[in-house]
């Protein structure tokens, strides 16, 4: 038992389970026959999943079967099952609840979810790759439904075993959704439109294209910016002529916000044309009126609406960029936090060391020689302490090299060792003396002891 469905886009046949879905079949055919599928739509179209189409509202909540009841039950066979492309099934709105709809799958694989649910009671064996694949290809909106309508147009029935006793009539509903261009439809946008119309419609397309390729190539920030209807564009000006005539001229139609007068960047002459800004539209008009093709030093101006964009461009430059600013004095911030927080543990460890430079001082006051002593032997001694004294606190020492005081007290400490030095090394000369030169008088060598005591008392006082 077969049927030819002829649609918008070509034809197709369905090849019926009158054994395995009896009802299911029944209701098709009487619904065939009865023209209740003409001018359907194929309403919800999943690529490469299922077409949908069986509801005369054309929104997939509509649909009766031709049974008194409106629904009859679910057949499901195991000897079929989801594993092939064209077959096709009954929509039903829930168990046991199948009308009219139904669905044609566009796939062999990945539809096992689907049996034991739905009931497949045809198969498509004519015209799947011819038909149904260019409404599969067919570009859908959100839900699914094709921007452009594809149709069921005519059902034939090839063969029907059925009789038509205990049959109702069923008229179809209206389509409830909102009809859209047909499949194979050309559309003429010039249709009951004039000339002056369609040459206006021509003008305004090409400007959108042009202002996109100016977008695109980075000549204006966006494609659907206008020029200000405020700003007057002046040209064919004579050379002589200055920014404070034309604001003396033009200052009789209204306030001038500016006026500028473009010149050469090197030698500063004019170019002759120049730009006027009103504080509003209706100034500008007047002044476009009244002011072109007039004398103005010996030259007949030309006046239009000025047509530049480089002002908008310039503010939506400064937007742009005043986030950057921001955005880099806060970086800026918080790595300056991030580096005071840093170096805090730092701060930290030199205030704990100063106890260690405090106990330094009171070590080398400690070890100070006596007066009593003699000059060579203070020196060594304080030579000594010193030594000592370092080798104790070396560690605090280089943790506060960079503490001022510490620095300070090694520099007052440098002309002590090097006084010690000194003292050592004339000691050590005058028995060199002493012992080359054992002819000396008791003399010389008094008079050597006295000088060396002079000097230590210049150095204490």
């Amino acid at each position: 038992m077969s049927v030819l469905v002829e649609t918008s886009c070509g034809n197709f046949v369905v090849d019926l389970f009158t054994e395995e879905c009896p009802n299911a079949s029944l209701n098709f055919l009487k619904l065939c026959k009865m023209k209740y599928y003409d001018g359907v739509l194929f309403f919800d179209v999943q690529r490469n999943l299922w077409l949908q189409s069986g509801d005369p509202t054309g929104s997939g909540a509509g649909g009766e079967s031709v049974f008194p009841s409106k629904y009859f039950k679910d057949e499901i066979t195991r000897s079929i099952r989801m594993d092939k492309k064209g077959l096709v099934c009954m929509a039903s709105h829930g168990k046991d609840m199948n009308a009219s709809q139904f669905f044609i799958t566009m796939r062999g694989s990945d539809l096992e979810y689907l049996d034991g649910t739905k009931t497949i009671f045809g198969e498509v064996v004519e015209g799947f790759e011819e038909t149904l694949m260019v409404i599969n290809d067919a570009h859908v909106d959100d839900a699914g439904r094709p921007y452009r309508d594809f149709r069921i147009l005519k059902t034939h029935v090839l063969e029907d075993p059925f009789p038509d006793d205990s049959i109702v009539t069923i008229k179809p509903s209206r389509e409830t959704v909102e009809s859209r261009i047909g499949y194979g439809e050309e559309v003429d946008a010039t249709k009951g439109r004039s000339e002056e119309e369609i040459n206006k419609s021509i003008m305004e397309s090409e400007a959108k294209s042009r202002a996109v390729v100016l977008e695109m190539v980075g000549d204006i920030p966006d494609a659907n910016m206008k020029p200000p209807e405020n700003i007057l564009f002046i040209c064919k000006l004579n050379p002589v002529t200055e920014e404070d005539d034309l604001e003396i001229i033009f200052a009789r139609f209204g306030t001038i916000r500016s006026c500028e007068i473009l010149r050469d960047k090197e030698s500063g002459e004019s170019l002759q044309y120049g730009f006027i800004e009103f504080e509003t539209e209706i100034q500008c008009r007047e002044a476009f009126y009244k002011m072109n093709n007039v004398l103005i030093d010996d030259r007949r101006i030309k006046v239009d609406f000025s047509q530049s964009v480089s002002k908008l461009w310039n503010k939506s430059a400064m937007k742009s960029r005043r986030p950057r600013r921001m955005l880099s004095n806060s970086a800026c911030d918080k790595s300056s936090h991030k580096s005071s927080d840093h170096h805090e543990p730092s701060h930290r460890s030199s205030r704990r060391d100063e106890p260690s430079h405090r106990s330094s001082h009171r070590d080398e006051s400690s070890h100070r020689p006596s007066h009593r002593d003699e000059p060579s032997q203070k020196s060594s001694r304080r030579h000594k302490s010193s030594h000592k004294s370092s080798d104790r606190h070396e560690p605090s020492h280089r943790s506060s090299r960079r503490d001022e005081p510490s620095h300070r007290y090694s520099r007052r400490d440098e002309p002590s060792h090097r006084s010690s030095h000194r003292d050592e090394s004339s000691h050590r000369s005058s028995r060199r003396h002493r012992s080359r030169s054992p002819c000396h008088s008791s003399h010389s060598v008094d008079d050597s002891r006295k000088k060396s005591k002079k000097h230590h008392k210049k150095r204490k006082l």
